[in-house]
């Protein structure tokens, strides 16, 4: 996650292009970064099992790149990422937000807490969290020491 955020820091300092793409057969298991410099573009291609974010400073040696893997792999072109790995992106020319809602209500409705009752907090102000009790026997022991 670290590398998607340099990623997204890069594309905002230099005005980057950044595409995503989905393979519809996975052929890796494991993060894999390659930093490829092309007659002085550089190009980053960041591949997470089936989802690849291709970004660099020229963007029709994205195009070609892209058009390149559509030769060799069955893939689909998302266009300029706005969601990956549980990240929605929303970007303008000088800034770049990462939210994380869509990922927290689908967690939310995948452990069955859709109707569940909010509350401001998981305690109230001032909550013990020790009995009474306790609190006597423990400043009692300190005393003893």
């Amino acid at each position: 996650m670290v590398t998607v955020r340099v990623v997204l820091f890069m594309e905002t300092m230099y005005g980057w292009h950044l595409h995503q793409i989905d393979v519809f057969n996975a052929f890796l298991e494991m993060d894999l970064i390659e930093v490829v410099k092309v007659d002085g573009h550089t190009m980053s291609i960041i591949v997470n099992v089936d989802d690849l974010l291709i970004t660099g400073s020229f963007a029709s040696l994205i195009q070609d790149i892209k058009a390149l893997l559509q030769h060799h792999f069955n893939i689909k072109d998302l266009g300029e990422m706005k969601y990956f790995l549980g990240l929605e992106i929303a970007r303008s020319k000088a800034v770049i937000s990462i939210c994380q809602r869509k990922f927290a209500l689908d967690l939310i409705s995948e452990r069955g807490l859709v109707g569940s009752e909010l509350v401001s907090t998981p305690l109230g102000v001032n909550q013990r969290l020790t009995s009474e009790s306790f609190d006597r026997r423990l400043a009692a022991d300190a005393i003893d020491r």
